[in-house]
């Protein structure tokens, strides 16, 4: 669920209500995709390319990034 408030320039994205799934976003231009599959990102015009840099370190696994270039996942302990 994504809700924003122009009037107040507020985003608020939601993911599953146990956190279970992760919430990805990426942005192009001054637009913020908010996804939660990264194939969706495909019918918005994005095309894939592998982050080898991401896959080799681990960090796919233990930060925010994904194993797609530009594609970055929200944490649940993102939030304290």
């Amino acid at each position: 669920m994504v809700i924003y408030d122009q009037r107040t320039k507020t985003f608020l994205a939601g993911r599953d209500r146990y956190g279970i799934k992760p919430l990805f976003w990426r942005r192009d231009g001054s637009r913020i995709m908010v996804a939660a599959e990264i194939k969706a990102f495909l019918g918005m015009g994005w095309e894939a390319e592998w982050d080898v840099g991401a896959i080799v370190s681990g960090g796919w696994g233990q930060d925010t990034r994904t194993v797609f270039k530009g594609v970055q996942k929200v944490r649940l302990d993102s939030f304290g």
